[in-house]
């Protein structure tokens, strides 16, 4: 399955290892799309792909690190 996320990483985390763990941990692959990072904040348009039942892990992970994620739904 595939899905078009958007995070919004807070300016304190920029020195985490977000994407990589997110590969890691998850078993996820993706493709970044679009991204910036300042000093006080970063996001990153994303396509993921990977088991349905792992997207629901990913993204309770990202909000308790206090980073917003937006699900755009499936790719067109």
């Amino acid at each position: 399955m595939e899905k078009k996320i958007e995070l919004f990483i807070p300016g304190e985390l920029k020195d985490d290892l977000v994407l990589y763990n997110i590969a890691r941990e998850f078993d996820l692959t993706f493709k970044i799309k679009e991204a910036s990072f300042l000093t006080e904040s970063g996001w990153a348009f994303l396509i993921m792909a990977g088991e349905e039942k792992k997207f629901g892990r990913l993204f309770s992970f990202l909000e308790d690190k206090g980073i917003s994620v937006e699900d755009k739904g499936c790719p067109e």
